[in-house]
């Protein structure tokens, strides 16, 4: 075999050749990782718009624009690699519910919606949230006792 060949399954290869088929593939592979990081990434955005729309009752949030990044949006916080850490949506005078499309957004740690007029019962399914440290409700208008699975909160640290 002549130097600058590789030996492949079929006979020899150049190495150019080799090289120019590993980059190839290489390059296929970290395309299929960001188009698969992309469409989360979208996933989650979904969730964040159908959490607000359900929350934004009788209330006028801070608008989004939808062409621009959502960790630039008002209310809205991310950390460095752009996953959402906080949302923040306090004294707009809501009085939508918190929806369960939240659960989805997964990375969150701090929720903040005191002072708004949220009328239903502690939304049972926060607890999913396994990032969750601070969770702030006050002034709203929640039914109900808190109900035992509240001690399913792995990671809260202020109620």
């Amino acid at each position: 075999m002549a130097s600058g060949e590789v030996l492949s399954s079929g006979g020899k290869l150049s190495r150019t050749r080799f090289i120019r088929n590993a980059v190839s593939v290489l390059v296929l592979l970290f395309s299929m990782g960001v188009t698969s990081a992309r469409g989360d990434s979208m996933q989650i955005v979904q969730s964040l718009w159908t959490f607000r729309s359900k929350l934004e009752v009788n209330c006028t949030l801070p608008s989004w624009d939808n062409s621009s990044d959502h960790c630039s949006w008002p209310g809205i916080t991310c950390n460095a690699s752009g996953a959402i850490t906080r949302i923040q949506f306090s004294g707009y005078n809501c009085s939508g519910e918190i929806n369960e499309a939240i659960t989805n957004i997964t990375t969150l740690e701090k929720l903040d919606l005191s002072w708004n007029s949220i009328a239903q019962k502690f939304p049972i399914y926060l607890t999913e949230l396994p990032n969750l440290q601070e969770l702030d409700l006050g002034i709203n208008n929640l039914t109900g006792e808190l109900p035992p699975e509240i001690g399913n909160f792995t990671s809260l640290e202020l109620l």
